[in-house]
């Protein structure tokens, strides 16, 4: 009844008239219970039915009012009354459709799948406005089930705005600010300089175990002090393929929480089978090296490492850091950093591939500031801007991360539209970063665009946003330049040679997986400097 009124004052029912009626009800029940035929109990039915009546009214009323002055969610495409835009939403590149999407319902985007709210935006200033300037309301990540099944919420990345969370925030500023990173470059320089030796050894270059090896050695050595084994690199693909899959849209879980209370040997809980492996290897992936490291600090054998400085500080009593926040802000480290920066290198070696001329004027850039003298250092990332451009076009035409969510924690309103309370707002970064507002000729890879400064520095996008951005982005960057610069100055990144003697261009693709690679390919390395092969 409550909803019925509800739509009747929708649809501006006269309020004074409906008061009016309902005091003549009162009048014409009150003649009815002091009639010659009436009786107390009766009297007192009656009053009692027009109290209820004149709840649900007020009810109604005060509902309608409210709903009169909430602002409208934000547009989308039709969905089913049941499931939503179960149908819509794309299981691959669905970033691409979110920007297509937004050609007809504009930048922020409403979907709701299973009766959850999602709510895309699919522009830059959108990210701004909100998720930099109102940073305080956007810290919280979304409600995901599935990823707290597999052991992901604990995760920073994943996990909710607290105090907890602030904390490792603290702890990876600290590990991995900008001081810290300069600091490092030995490790990290040694440790380029490794893989470029094996490279001299190798003829064709493939997104192998190798390079993979290379990437999760540094981030291991760096947090635990310790060298990644072969079994250690298997294990963390798989859990980031664990990862991407959990953190697709559509488990039922996710919408229906209730599902996770229910024992495993039910029919359909086979997920729940699967999150205890998939969990289970999560652990082994990120415990079991944290207590190794741990043992050696409390016998004195351990390397200096994030884990080992930070446990010593809180044994000493000069960190009141809980360890279990550590052990967590050490796991994402490793979890975080080698999937994306494995894959962002990837991109790097297919686009040298196939744009030569990109290749070349990098060299020569490289050639004219150092020649054959020595390797780049990160002293010299300033006076080497054309890397520095060729690196950020990387960051713009195919982003790692192509989809970043956060959740407000309370209603919030953009340009007449409301954002609900613990809705799962996806911030489209493809998208951003190929808005032809800000970018000429969105998917030519062309890094001179980057060369005068003016151009906006995907950065921006690509390592979050507000208070949920990366905290090791000065890291990342720092090894990133120093991998793509050395190579260049030692190698040439050539296409394959078919059987009948001509080169193979690869084709430039991507996955659509949570962090998005290039498709397999295969490419050459020829050395181009024997002095520097040498220095190795």
């Amino acid at each position: 009844m409550c909803l019925l009124l509800a739509r009747m004052t929708r649809k501006r029912l006269d309020i004074k008239r409906l008061l009016t009626r309902c005091q003549w009800t009162h009048k014409i029940l009150f003649s009815l219970g002091s009639g010659p035929f009436s009786t107390p109990r009766r009297l007192v039915i009656l009053l009692h039915n027009s109290t209820t009546t004149l709840f649900c009214l007020s009810v109604a009323i005060l509902t309608a009012y409210t709903c009169r002055r909430r602002k409208p969610l934000p547009p989308g495409p039709p969905r089913s009354f049941f499931t939503g835009h179960l149908r819509e939403i794309p299981r691959a590149y669905p970033w691409k459709t979110y920007q297509q999407w937004s050609q007809k319902w504009g930048n922020v985007i409403f979907l709701r799948l299973f009766g959850r709210d999602i709510v895309v935006f699919n522009g830059a200033q959108i990210a701004e406005d909100l998720l930099e300037k109102r940073s305080k309301i956007y810290a919280d990540r979304p409600t995901w089930a599935m990823a707290d099944l597999i052991g992901r919420q604990d995760n920073v990345g994943f996990t909710y705005y607290n105090e907890k969370l602030r904390t490792a925030r603290r702890l990876l500023h600290s590990g991995l600010g900008l001081q810290t990173t300069h600091g490092i470059e030995p490790g990290l320089g040694a440790s380029v300089e490794k893989v470029a030796h094996l490279f001299c050894f190798l003829s064709e270059f493939r997104s192998s175990l190798i390079y993979c090896r290379h990437v999760a050695s540094v981030f291991v050595r760096f947090t635990y002090g310790s060298d990644a084994t072969e079994e250690y690199v298997h294990l963390a693909e798989e859990i980031a393929q664990h990862t991407g899959l959990a953190l697709q849209p559509g488990w039922a879980v996710d919408s229906f929480p209730f599902l996770t209370i229910l024992p495993s040997w039910l029919p359909g809980m086979g997920f729940k089978r699967w999150a205890k492996m998939a969990r289970e290897k999560f652990y082994q992936c990120t415990r079991v090296p944290y207590l190794l490291t741990r043992f050696a600090v409390l016998n004195d054998t351990a390397s200096p490492s994030y884990v080992a400085d930070n446990l010593k500080a809180i044994f000493d009593g000069s960190n009141p850091a809980d360890e279990n926040i550590l052990m967590a802000s050490a796991g994402s480290i490793y979890g975080a950093g080698t999937d994306t920066t494995a894959a962002f290198l990837f991109s790097f070696f297919l686009l040298m591939t196939v744009h030569q001329d990109v290749q070349k004027r990098a060299q020569d850039e490289i050639m004219s500031l150092l020649g054959s003298s020595r390797l780049p250092t990160l002293e010299d990332q300033h006076r080497l801007p054309y890397i520095e451009a060729l690196i950020r076009e990387i960051h713009r035409y195919n982003p790692v991360v192509n989809l970043v969510s956060h959740s407000p924690l309370v209603d919030d309103e953009y340009e007449g539209y409301r954002i609900p309370r613990k809705a799962w707002v996806l911030c489209n970064v493809w998208s951003m970063t190929h808005d032809a507002t800000l970018y000429s000729d969105v998917d030519m890879f062309y890094p001179e665009r980057h060369l005068d400064f003016t151009a906006t520095d995907p950065r921006r996008f690509t390592f979050g946003f507000g208070r949920r951005a990366c905290p090791g982005v000065h890291f990342a960057n720092a090894h990133t330049f120093l991998v793509i610069s050395r190579v260049l100055a030692l190698f040439r990144i050539l296409p394959p040679i078919s059987p009948d003697g001509t080169e193979q261009v690869p084709t430039v693709g991507f996955t659509s997986s949570f962090a998005s690679q290039p498709l397999p390919f295969t490419c050459r390395l020829q050395v181009r400097d024997q002095e520097l092969k040498d220095v190795l």
